[in-house]
């Protein structure tokens, strides 16, 4: 009988964080079996795996370095006789416990793709973000579904154990270049199948990002192009379009098409137009180009049910704010903007409403913004003149 998880491994020169796993799968997972894909490491890693050898454990070591994409290729593809795979990071760790529980959901689930909600963890131990954990068990019918509740937290590789076959045969048959290769194989692999989330944290990251110097590319574009590459088979434009404001919603999301060239950015744009904060970005860099033409362009983009919602929103939020709820009202102005990025009045009561939660900034950006799109609007640099004054 075929057991019912196996454990693989893609690692390169992190020797110290592999000995950390390797410990961790033999306290939590001794009898499960092990395959690390060393992509010719230069560190120490051939040396530890020596040391570490014990029955269960397979490695098999690259005479060259292959690339990331490769060496999970080849990972996955050989994965050891198992019913499920679970791929784990070389710098993450299974939950404490959580190696037992996945294998009590395997046996009694028998799923195609179990997603594990999970958390990052800094150097400390402190947790600095975490993915969606719902309180039971969540069952979807087929990939779409999965990805249309987890949208892009599905990208993180060690949260997924999948069964083991339609793996390799997806890993082998299915080329991608891109950074999430590992999703586009999930994806295809579960198919129409059963997908299930535990109600359990399963996976604690790390907060080091191997790829950080190219996160722009990555994330502003590998990202869009998953849905040409293979999910477009299983959700529709505004699915992927709403995942997406999810993904680009917060600053850091900003901040990456801070780095990505306007062309780039239209070109996500047309390919997604439903996407409201892509269309909010594209205003703001407008503004601070003071792209006049593009302005129009945008402005034409913008339904007058669109006006009215943002209309709505912008005076429940100046309400909310009269009351002293500065929360609420913050929320409100940054949907308001959502609905019409070229509101202006919304734009500046969102610097008025920052500054007063302390956020000098995003208030400076925001006064800026809505002068970009109106320069000559009063409330706007009145509020713009008042909060320089105040930090200078």
């Amino acid at each position: 009988m075929r057991p019912p998880l196996a454990i693989c491994i893609p690692t390169y020169a992190r020797a110290e964080r592999l000995e950390r796993l390797l410990a961790t799968l033999a306290v939590e997972a001794p009898d499960v079996p092990v395959l690390v894909a060393d992509n010719a490491s230069r560190d120490d890693t051939a040396q530890l795996l020596h040391r570490l050898a014990r029955p269960g454990l397979a490695v098999h070591r690259h005479a060259e370095n292959l690339g990331a994409i490769a060496n999970i290729r080849w990972l996955l593809s050989h994965a050891p006789d198992a019913e499920h795979v679970w791929m784990i990071c070389d710098d993450d760790l299974p939950a404490p416990g959580s190696v037992a529980s996945v294998l009590e959901l395997l046996v009694a689930e028998d799923p195609d793709w179990l997603h594990l909600p999970h958390c990052w963890l800094d150097p400390n131990g402190t947790v600095v973000n975490r993915s969606p954990c719902p309180p039971a068990l969540e069952r979807y019918d087929g990939s779409g579904a999965l990805y249309r509740a987890y949208g892009h937290w599905l990208t993180f590789g060690s949260a997924a154990v999948i069964r083991r076959d339609a793996l390799a045969r997806a890993a082998r048959s299915v080329e991608t270049a891109n950074a999430y290769a590992p999703l586009v194989w999930f994806v295809n692999a579960a198919g129409t199948g059963t997908c299930i989330v535990a109600p359990f944290v399963g996976v604690h990251a790390g907060t080091e990002i191997t790829w950080a110097d190219r996160v722009g590319a990555i994330v502003g574009g590998d990202y869009p192009a998953l849905y040409e590459e293979v999910l477009a088979q299983h959700v529709d434009e505004l699915a992927f379009a709403a995942s997406l404001d999810h993904l680009y919603g917060s600053d850091w999301g900003a901040d990456i098409w801070r780095s990505r060239s306007r062309e780039q950015l239209s070109d996500v744009r047309r390919r997604f137009p439903s996407s409201r904060v892509l269309r909010r970005i594209d205003a703001e860099r407008c503004a601070v180009a003071d792209d006049s033409v593009r302005l129009v362009q945008l402005a034409a983009e913008i339904t007058e049910s669109d006006r009215d919602e943002a209309a709505a929103l912008r005076l429940m939020g100046e309400t909310a704010f009269a009351d002293g709820d500065t929360t609420a009202a913050l929320d409100l102005l940054v949907t308001s903007v959502l609905a019409d990025p070229l509101d202006v009045e919304s734009w500046s009561d969102l610097g008025v409403v920052r500054h007063a939660r302390g956020q000098v900034q995003g208030a400076l950006e925001a006064l800026s913004i809505a002068l970009g799109i109106a320069p000559g609007h009063e409330d706007a640099r009145a509020n713009l003149a008042t909060i320089g004054a105040l930090t200078s």
